[in-house]
């Protein structure tokens, strides 16, 4: 059921539709239908299972890792910011997978940017595995670096 809603975009309360039950039902009367909190907790085992296998993978690899980050505002004027790495496995094969997409509460400044990367670099245990990092041309990213350069070395 949670392999139906990530690959469909499902939302968590499909499973609790009146007319996905009645037909559930219909086809199977003993049928025990889930929630969407459980459907939820699912996806959520499936996201920590799948953290730790991407975690081996780049522990595994002897080279650095690159990385591009992004920071935008959505259409409600949320910001999010993301982390994609870029690496090449032991097959010689080029990787691109994103490792952080998350809110991001105001201000943006380059220190709180920076402070939001780094914390994502601990929790991937990339603080020493990183060979650069691609920004865009925004002025606090200039703050972002200079500081997260200053965290990365002591």
């Amino acid at each position: 059921m949670s392999s139906l809603v990530i690959s469909h975009d499902l939302p968590y309360k499909f499973f609790e539709y009146p007319e996905l039950r009645t037909w559930i039902n219909y086809l199977c009367p003993y049928a025990i239908m889930i929630s969407r909190n459980t459907v939820k907790a699912d996806i959520g085992r499936m996201y920590m299972k799948e953290k730790i296998i991407l975690k081996e993978l780049i522990a595994s690899i002897p080279s650095r890792i690159c990385l591009t980050s992004d920071l935008w505002t959505s259409i409600n004027i949320e910001g999010f910011i993301s982390l994609t790495s870029h690496f090449v496995d032991l097959n010689r094969k080029l990787n691109t997978k994103l490792l952080n997409f998350c809110h991001m509460p105001p201000p943006y400044t380059g220190f709180e940017l920076s402070k939001k990367i780094n914390d994502f670099l601990q929790n991937w245990g990339l603080e020493k595995k990183m060979f650069s990092m691609t920004l865009d041309n925004a002025s606090a990213n200039d703050v972002l670096q200079k500081t997260l350069k200053r965290q990365l070395i002591l």
